[in-house]
């Protein structure tokens, strides 16, 4: 278990794994290189960021990700969320952020990524963003209805990229774009 909360970075390359560990952070984590998150546990603090790239994995690690993860970096990246399971929580404030995940190229392959709307008048929720050749693959995409006036969750595709054959659902004020 590794707890840390100030400013660092932990970087996995050259095939390594995170294995079972729990991670509780608001640091900058990279994977790269053949990598996976393997079947950690990762409790991303506000400002913490997870960047997936090189043909790396999110494997079968789950992810409660009030800030942001990125997935490939170049469209020969074949980086992937695998069997991962992402929530991405809306802000309980208006001056506060949701997560957000974004695929610029790669795939969400099996993954569960659940959307949370936010909690309060005028926050910010949670996002799961496809772009540039992203590609939903096989996943759950899941848009919860935020409260108290908060916006609701959101699933977007934009430029070439492609839903896959995923499943999405869409609950409340949550959108599909």
């Amino acid at each position: 278990s590794l707890t840390a909360f100030t400013g660092g970075q932990i970087s996995f390359g050259a095939t390594s794994t995170a294995g079972n560990a729990t991670f509780t952070n608001n640091i900058f984590i990279t994977f790269s290189n053949d990598t996976t998150a393997g079947d950690a546990t990762f409790n991303i603090i506000d400002g913490g960021v997870i960047i997936f790239d090189g043909n790396s994995s999110a494997g079968n690690g789950t992810f409660n990700n009030p800030g942001f993860i990125q997935f490939g970096e170049t469209p020969f990246d074949a980086s992937t969320a695998g069997n991962g399971t992402f929530t991405n929580p809306g802000s309980a404030a208006s001056t506060l952020g949701g997560g957000f995940i974004v695929f610029h190229f790669g795939t969400a392959g099996d993954a569960t990524f659940i959307n949370d709307g936010a909690t309060a008048s005028g926050g910010i929720a949670g996002e799961t963003l496809f772009q540039a050749t992203g590609d939903a693959g096989n996943a759950v995409l899941i848009a919860n209805g935020g409260v108290g006036g908060g916006d609701g969750g959101s699933i977007q595709f934009a430029t070439a990229s492609t839903g896959g054959t995923a499943l999405g659902s869409v609950f409340g004020n949550g959108n599909l774009n």
